[in-house]
Order: structure tokens, then sequence, then C-alpha cells
């Protein structure tokens, strides 16, 4: 009792200062409940598959815990990687979408205040067998076979690496989802190399839930949960 009238008293202190934007739940995704879901849909569609499943493009792993979570609750054992660079987006792939993409040099510095440390204790504190990959995905050789894989580094030249080098890798019934498939915005660069790989492959173009692009590689029947 002592305790928890403590707590509460330290509550209230906290409300009367800044700090207490910290002290109370607050959405942390960048999907909405149903993107999530659709999510957790695809992993479920693909466990009968023995690839591992990455996610490129992690950022602090809010969207990693969540799915990490679900696998555990579902007994589904993957490996699951996670690739980003910690940094924010490379100097090269800015440049890119100014120089080719017609893009405006504003500020693309939102997802540099980062650290691989601050993601693995994150894992580590939440029970999640996770493989962090500090690097950029450009620089990463896809060997391994993969199931599912999401896809959200934002710009064109990331995306168009990850699709191309994902495919001859992905397990047939896999899928991947890529974030941010919405025309003239920030990140249609994301878009653009979403499209042209669809066309180039020759496979459907499909946009889901207002922006997740979705790619899957024909194989047998898979079950869906």
């Amino acid at each position: 009792m002592v305790r928890e009238t403590a707590r509460s008293a330290a509550r209230w202190v906290f409300w009367f200062t800044p700090l207490r934007r910290f002290m109370y739940p607050k959405y942390v995704y960048n999907f909405t409940p149903e993107q999530l879901a659709f999510l957790v849909g695809c992993i479920n569609k693909t466990k009968p598959l023995e690839g591992a499943i990455y996610e490129i493009g992690c950022g602090a792993g809010c969207t990693t815990l969540f799915l990490n979570r679900h696998l555990q609750c579902s007994g589904i054992k993957r490996r699951y990687v996670c690739i980003d660079t910690f940094k924010g987006f490379t100097r090269s792939d800015v440049s890119w979408e100014i120089l080719h993409r017609g893009k405006k040099a504003g500020d693309y510095r939102e997802f540099a205040v980062n650290s691989p440390q601050w993601f693995r204790y994150t894992m580590r504190a939440n029970s999640c067998d996770v493989v962090c990959l500090p690097m950029d995905v450009q620089d990463y050789q896809f060997r391994e076979k993969i199931s599912f894989c999401l896809v959200d580094v934002d710009l064109y030249k990331p995306t168009s690496y990850a699709l191309s080098n994902l495919w001859p890798v992905l397990e047939p019934g896999g899928i991947i989802v890529v974030d941010d498939c919405r025309e003239r915005n920030r990140w249609d660069g994301a878009y653009q190399a979403y499209t042209e790989f669809t066309k180039t492959m020759g496979l459907p173009e499909t946009v889901v839930l207002d922006k997740l692009g979705v790619v899957e590689k024909a194989g047998a029947a898979l079950r869906s949960t």
C-alpha cells in the first residue's frame, strides 16, 4: 500500500512538469492497428515455410517488438534478422533523391538519433531473440532463405536494392511488404522502387491499407490463420 501511494504521488509530481509526456501511454507505431494486423497475417500465412524473417529498417524497434511478441505467443520459431544503419539515411541515398528524383534538400536527419546498443538492450529487456545487423542494407549479401520480409527504408536506392536481392532467396510462397508505397509524398522513392520491381518481374502491383506494397512469390498454397 505504501509503495502504491508513493508511485501515485510520483506520477502526480511528474504531471506538473514537462516530463509527464514520458509517464503516460502513447501510440508508438508508424503503422495503424489494421496495418499491424496485416503484417501479423503475413507472418501467419508464411508459417509453414522454413525461411527466416527479415526487417529492413527497424528504427527504435517498436514494430520489431510487436511482431516478435506475436511469434512468441503463436509458438512460431523463426530466425529474426534486423538490418538498419542506426544512423539514419546515408548521404549517397539522400543525394540520389535530390539529384535524380527532384526531391528538396530538406532535413533527412529524423532517424539519425538511434543506436544498435539501445536497440539490442530493448530486445533483451523484452526477451526477444533478434539478430541486429548495424549496416546499410546495400552492403548486405542475402544468402539464407527468407519467408517474410518487411522493407521500411523509405528511399529509392535501398528499397530497390532490397527488393532485387531479396527475391532470389525468398521462398516460394514467401511475402515481402514494402512500407510507404504512396505517390507524391516525401518517401515515394520506396513506391517508385516497388512499382519498377513489380513491373520488371511481371508481378501484380498490390498496395493495401493505404501504403503497404505487397510482393508474393508463387508457390504451394499456404495456410491463413
